[in-house]
């Protein structure tokens, strides 16, 4: 069995660590994320979604290899400022996450308002190119008992608005 904390709280989970990790970022993957949230069970929690603006045009103009460059830097980058807050994970493609369980929202918001500015100012350099990227996020919040899914739903309801009124910003969940 491994263990893992988010906040005051431990998840016990199998020795199976690739199963619950992503392979090219090394942290926690959208299952484990999941498994994660179901064992928090009815404590509420602060829930972001954090997407990697115009990513396809990284992998479109500088191929897929430079692209898992720039997915292992912000993947690095994200757990630097965020873990303290809670779990940070990889959902897919270019969308990460954080489960914070004990963090308030404007906290959460603080740390990754600090991800924004320090992914926008760090440049990844990857066989000789340089990229420059930026962040989008969306923050809801589970209230206790609520379900995890509403959560999810809000917080990537938030993301998508945050993409159409200019990206590199963050939007809370209306219902937050």
């Amino acid at each position: 069995m491994t263990r893992c904390r988010v906040g005051r709280f431990s998840i016990e989970g199998s020795n199976d660590h690739r199963a619950r990790h992503d392979v090219l970022t090394g942290l926690p993957n959208r299952r484990f994320l999941m498994e994660t949230s179901e064992t928090l069970g009815s404590h509420s929690m602060v829930f972001a979604i954090v997407d990697i603006d115009h990513f396809k045009i990284v992998n479109d103009t500088h191929g897929h290899r430079i692209g898992d460059v720039v997915l292992q830097t912000v993947g690095a980058l994200m757990a630097t400022h965020l873990a303290a807050y809670g779990m940070v994970g990889r959902l897919g493609g270019e969308e990460f996450a954080l489960i914070a369980p004990e963090a308030s929202a404007e906290q959460v918001i603080a740390g990754l308002s600090e991800l924004l500015r320090t992914v926008e100012a760090t440049p990844i350099v990857a066989s000789g190119v340089t990229i420059h990227v930026t962040l989008s996020a969306g923050v809801a919040i589970r209230k206790v008992s609520e379900p995890f899914d509403k959560a999810y739903a809000e917080a990537d309801a938030a993301l998508y608005r945050a993409k159409r009124v200019g990206r590199n910003r963050i939007e809370l969940a209306r219902s937050t």
